[in-house]
């Protein structure tokens, strides 16, 4: 009965969102109850996806660096709250107070005051056009844009900075710790740190994106320079003893991991993100960090959906309708928190080039839920999270694929009417003062790196 019941919600979600390929597991009272592969890793060659097919996890990763960070701290070879050039000398960013004062716990929570700079590394051709060194040394040109510890702003290449120091204090790398320290452990055998490592595997995920009405293959984006804040590739099965691990106070069969003390601190809300303050306004149309955009998410379908709503003459929800579907969502070090329907829950969502992650506990219910998917920012992964919940904690099933279709449709809606204010502003009558052909060349920011402009069948072109 469950394993039906759960492969029809699957199935029904895949087709609602066209998704090709998807790999789920759920682990209940630290035992893993369900994982199965559905849908195609590969559509062209048409090859089927497994419980240990490897997905890219995006920002899932975070919590592994968050988690190592921890490991060393139970050592004594590193303080939460010591500032990070106690640790790495040559640490800096523009502002000199930051430089001294951020700690790495500022770094886990990103509350740095550094806005995101993600067009540094996220390059053209699917790999980052700078190494982990240059990404760090740009820092020193990057200025603030709040002041620290006042604002919530995802920060991949500071994570990339915590990375740096468990490689420094461990005396190997970040990879090489975490693959000791956790997967190896944990008997997470297929999961790794490069898209380079998963094609050498014979079971690995194809990433794709919606394209009009079409799927579209994409390339496998490289981004190992901001390995720490983004580069493990896993599978489900891999994800669910992660999930063990995290569930059962930090000890995984006979061996404690992480001390229970540690993994409370990494999993309880630290700082609100999601407050009329939060930084949501340095977004531009057409930007993506996932984390941020999750958190957006969970505070838009608090505003707009009530259970009240959404169960309205149901008799049986009677009881749930005054409660919240989530709480105000804070963030841990490398999670999110909130409640689902009055459940403790934390989760991290994974996107990067054609794949969306979705990695879930209810601490207090013993559940966890990992949804991989090889499709490109997908409401899927959340939708099916959702409603697992809904079944495994015997609640009213709530329509999730088309509330989120809703938050999808609005969130166009508001991206459309930003790029029309924007082009509204336009004053076609004005001329540049110089031809065209002026303004091309090689240009160059200390903070971002180049920039070249070319023209191309009478458009400049901007790379």
């Amino acid at each position: 009965m469950l394993e039906q019941q759960l492969e029809d919600i699957v199935k029904e979600t895949m087709e609602f969102w066209d998704i090709p390929g998807l790999s789920i597991a759920i682990v209940r009272d630290t035992q893993v109850i369900f994982s199965q592969g559905f849908g195609f890793r590969n559509l062209e060659e048409r090859l089927p996806v497994t419980s240990q097919t490897i997905f890219a996890t995006g920002s899932s990763t975070k919590a592994f660096t968050a988690s190592a960070i921890g490991i060393l701290v139970d050592r004594g070879q590193l303080i939460w709250d010591s500032p990070v050039r106690n640790y790495l000398a040559t640490f800096r960013v523009f502002s000199r107070y930051a430089s001294e004062d951020i700690t790495l716990r500022d770094l886990l929570l990103m509350r740095s005051g550094l806005p995101g700079y993600d067009v540094i590394w996220f390059g053209s051709n699917g790999s980052s056009p700078h190494t982990q060194l240059e990404l760090y040394e740009h820092l020193t040109f990057m200025r603030s844009s709040h002041e620290l510890r006042t604002m919530f702003q995802p920060q991949n290449l500071l994570y990339t900075v915590a990375g740096m120091v468990v490689g420094h204090i461990s005396e190997s790398t970040w990879e090489t710790f975490v693959q000791d320290e956790i997967f190896e452990p944990l008997g997470m055998a297929d999961s790794n740190f490069s898209v380079k490592q998963s094609q050498l595997s014979d079971n690995f995920a194809q990433p794709y994106e919606c394209d009009g009405n079409s799927l579209k293959k994409l390339v496998l984006r490289n981004v190992d320079a901001i390995g720490p804040a983004g580069s493990i590739n896993s599978t489900a099965l891999d994800m669910a003893q992660w999930l063990i691990l995290n569930l059962n106070g930090g000890k995984y069969g006979h061996r404690q991991v992480i001390s229970s003390e540690t993994l409370n601190q990494m999993q309880r809300p630290q700082f609100v993100v999601n407050s009329n303050s939060t930084d949501f306004a340095h977004l531009t149309p057409g930007s993506d960090n996932d984390t941020i955009d999750h958190a957006r998410l969970l505070t838009s379908i608090r505003k707009k959906h009530s259970l009240s709503s959404l169960l309205r003459g149901i008799a049986d929800a009677k009881q749930e309708a005054s409660v919240d579907i989530f709480y105000p969502v804070s963030y841990g070090l490398g999670w999110l928190t909130s409640a689902y329907r009055g459940h403790y829950l934390i989760e991290t969502s994974g996107g990067i080039d054609g794949f969306t992650a979705m990695v879930s506990l209810m601490p207090n219910s013993n559940l966890g839920v990992v949804v991989l998917t090889n499709l490109n920012k997908t409401m899927g992964a959340k939708s099916i999270t959702y409603q697992i919940y809904d079944y495994l904690l015997d609640r009213t099933p709530l329509p999730w694929n088309q509330i989120l279709q809703h938050e999808v449709e609005e969130q166009k809606k508001e991206t459309e009417e930003k790029w029309e204010k924007i082009l509204a502003g336009r004053k076609p009558w004005l001329q540049p003062c110089h031809p065209l052909v002026d303004y091309l060349g090689e240009f160059a920011n200390r903070s971002l790196g180049s920039l070249s402009i070319t023209m191309k069948d009478g458009c400049m072109i901007a790379t």
